[in-house]
C-alpha cells in the first residue's frame, strides 16, 4: 500500500461516520476491506480510537463553522475588485 492510499483511508475515516462506526467495532476488518496489509495495517490498528473520535468530531465543528462564516456575494465581488486596483 502507498503513502497516498492510506491518507486517502485515514481522510474518509475522520469524516465518515459510518466507516469510523465500523473501524470501531471491528478495525482489522475494516482496514483489510481498505486495502491496507503488512506494517500499515499494523499501524493503523494500534491507532488511539479516543484520538481518533475526538479528532474526527473537532474536524465536523470546523467544517460546519467554515459553512457558516461564508462570505457575501455583493461582498466578495466588492473586494475582489477593490484588490485588482
Amino acid at each position: 500500500m502507498n503513502a497516498s492510499a492510506l491518507e486517502v483511508f485515514l481522510a474518509q475515516l475522520y469524516t465518515d461516520d459510518a466507516l469510523r462506526a465500523a473501524f470501531v467495532e471491528a478495525p482489522e476488518r475494516v482496514a483489510r476491506a481498505a486495502g491496507l496489509d503488512g506494517a500499515t495495517l499494523e499501524s493503523v490498528l494500534r491507532i488511539d480510537r479516543d484520538g481518533l473520535l475526538m479528532a474526527a468530531h473537532s474536524y465536523a465543528c470546523k467544517r460546519a463553522a467554515h459553512g457558516a462564516r461564508r462570505v457575501r456575494p455583493g461582498l466578495r465581488a466588492r473586494l475582489r475588485d477593490w484588490l485588482a486596483r
